[in-house]
């Protein structure tokens, strides 16, 4: 919604140089919005291509991490001798529960999920309930 409110604010200031009567500060209003907007746009359509263009590749290494943090889950390579998990396994699992919640979170977002690309939705968090004591 920001980059078509950016548009919006363009397609004004075009509306406020089209005026048959002349007047100075409508005529520099209209030129303000038109550059300052136009500049605006010009960024967010950069972004929104930078972040399209990988989109495919930050899918697949995401996919490649969770896969990772649950095989780990699965090994008994994350527990100390009294079964209990280590930190650091605990601290990869809350960082990648958080940008998951996070980054879903801007893909639906109404004012900035058209920057977002769409692949977040797939992945799910991890619940460390399920893998905390030894079996």
């Amino acid at each position: 919604m920001l980059f078509f409110a950016f548009i919006l604010m363009i397609i004004a200031g075009l509306l406020m140089l089209q005026r048959d009567d002349y007047n100075e500060c409508i005529v520099m209003t209209g030129v303000s919005l038109v550059v300052v907007f136009g500049i605006c746009a010009i960024i967010s359509i950069i972004v929104i291509s930078v972040n399209c263009i990988g989109s495919e590749g930050v899918r697949l290494a995401y996919e490649q991490r969770y896969e990772s943090l649950i095989y780990k889950a699965k090994t008994e390579s994350i527990r100390d001798e009294f079964g209990v998990i280590n930190k650091d396994y605990i601290d990869e699992i809350q960082e990648w529960n958080e940008n998951v919640v996070k980054l879903k979170n801007w893909e639906k977002d109404f004012w900035i999920g058209i920057f977002v690309p769409n692949i977040y939705g797939e992945f799910e968090t991890i619940d460390l309930s399920e893998i905390s004591y030894k079996e």
